[in-house]
C-alpha cells in the first residue's frame, strides 16, 4: 500500500512539473518580428483588385507591428487575427482582416471585407450583378 501511495505522489509531482515547464516555455516564446505582407490571391503588389486598401502603407504596417508586439496567437495557437479599422463603412467596403503568423512574422490579408460582388479572375474586373440580390 505504501508503494502505491508513493507511486501516485511521484506521478502527480511529474505531472505538475511538466505543466509548469510547459507554461515557462510558452512564456519564453516570443513572437517573430514583422517580416512582410504576403497576398496569395489575385493582387497588384499590396492591393486586392477590388479594394483601394494598401496593406503595405505605414498605418497598416504599424497596426501589424503593434499586434505582434502586444498580442498572442488567438487562432490555431500561432496566428493573430487582426481587424484593422478602415474608413467609414460604406456599401462596398468595411474593415480589413489579417492573419499574422507569429512564428514567421508574415501577415496575410484575408480577401474580403463588406464587398459582395463577383470577381472575374481572367482580367480582374469587378462584375456588377446586383439584380440577383435585389429583384
Amino acid at each position: 500500500m505504501k508503494y502505491i501511495v508513493r507511486f501516485f505522489i511521484l506521478v502527480a509531482a511529474l505531472g505538475l512539473s511538466s505543466v509548469a515547464s510547459h507554461a515557462r516555455s510558452l512564456e519564453a516564446a516570443r513572437n517573430h518580428s514583422f517580416d512582410h505582407v504576403e497576398i496569395a490571391y489575385a493582387h497588384d503588389m499590396c492591393f486586392f483588385p477590388y479594394s483601394p486598401v494598401s496593406f503595405c502603407d505605414g498605418r497598416h504596417i504599424s497596426e501589424i507591428k503593434n499586434a505582434i508586439a502586444s498580442g498572442v496567437g488567438n487562432f490555431n495557437n500561432h496566428y493573430i487575427l487582426l481587424e484593422i479599422k478602415e474608413w467609414k463603412p460604406s456599401e462596398y467596403y468595411g474593415n480589413s482582416l489579417m492573419a499574422i503568423d507569429t512564428l514567421t512574422g508574415i501577415a496575410y490579408p484575408l480577401p474580403f471585407d463588406y464587398f459582395s460582388d463577383h470577381i472575374n479572375m481572367n482580367n480582374y474586373q469587378v462584375i456588377k450583378n446586383r439584380d440577383w440580390f435585389f429583384p
